[in-house]
């Protein structure tokens, strides 16, 4: 609790005892003495949740909603108690963390944040949820189809789902480009534009993957594009190894990271390189900027 304390920030608290459960909008279990509910939505708070909320396994109701917290949602496997998240209207962003064990959760409200990436298995598939609500944000893949039947579903609002039919498949290619831009953490600026189940259709132009400011590694899933002729990561900050998947890509003509890739290893590039009869052609522009490993 006190590193909870230290990473949030609103003068409508006072949670400086060093007892936590005589703090406001807290509560703790009257047996064990562990933190059982905090709510402190509504009260002008900023900053971010920390990961250490996954040690509150009495936890049973978490309300934060309509507060300015930034960056993502923290994991809450460990809440096994967990009954009520109530996150909406907060700012978070990235992808809905994973529900797994989460078997006496009822309550889930997100909606109303900048979340992307697709809607977990482990959440479509929680017998014990009465009450979700998605609705806008930026959330993208397939439209979510939930195994439980009887719970009220709250979707309205924008999203960025592939399809409106729940449970319908998006095309091979979606999936690909979806499994690529996980690798950045599923950024909203594709997310914002990245629309619909055709991305080759004139009046849905999906941005690319340039300039972007782009964190995280280089994913494998770019070999899926059997077709792909330019990869441009240029100008990113992206870390790790160039996958050696790359050198199945019998079409691909450039490949950019310049400026870009702090740590990659070359090896792979070289491999594109040498193998003459896939890639005669073939343009690289290396971390430092070299066009084909020569100023």
């Amino acid at each position: 609790m006190f590193a909870l304390r230290d990473s949030l920030k609103s003068k409508n608290l006072n949670w400086s005892d060093p007892n936590p459960c005589v703090w406001t909008s807290l509560g703790c279990d009257a047996g064990s003495r562990r933190v059982s509910r905090i709510q402190i939505g509504n009260r002008g708070i900023s900053g971010a949740l920390t990961s250490s909320l996954s040690n509150l396994p009495a936890l049973t109701i978490f309300e934060v909603m309509g507060n300015s917290l930034a960056g993502n949602i923290p994991s809450l496997t460990k809440m096994h108690a967990l009954t009520k998240a109530w996150l909406q209207e907060t700012r978070f962003s990235g992808a809905i963390p994973v529900f797994s064990g989460l078997t006496s959760l009822k309550l889930v409200n997100v909606s109303g944040n900048q979340l992307t990436g697709i809607v977990p298995e482990s959440l479509t598939e929680l017998t014990s949820l009465s009450d979700l609500a998605l609705g806008n944000n930026l959330l993208q893949g397939p439209t979510p189809s939930f195994k439980s039947k009887s719970m009220n579903l709250d979707m309205t609002g924008l999203n960025s789902f592939c399809l409106d039919v729940p449970g319908a498949p998006c095309d091979p290619r979606v999936n690909d480009l979806l499994s690529i831009v996980e690798g950045f953490g599923f950024p909203a600026v594709f997310a914002e534009r990245w629309k619909v189940n055709d991305m080759c259709n004139s009046t849905n132009k999906w941005v690319g993957i340039t300039c972007m400011a782009l964190n995280g590694t280089i994913s494998p899933s770019f070999a899926r594009l059997r077709t792909l002729k330019v990869i441009n990561l240029s100008h990113n900050n992206l870390n790790g190894n160039i996958p050696e998947e790359l050198s199945e890509l019998r079409n691909l003509e450039t490949i950019d990271v310049s400026y870009c890739c702090d740590g990659c290893e070359r090896i792979q590039i070289n491999r594109l390189i040498n193998d003459k009869q896939r890639h005669r052609d073939l343009t690289w522009f290396t971390p430092n900027g070299y066009v084909n490993g020569q100023k």
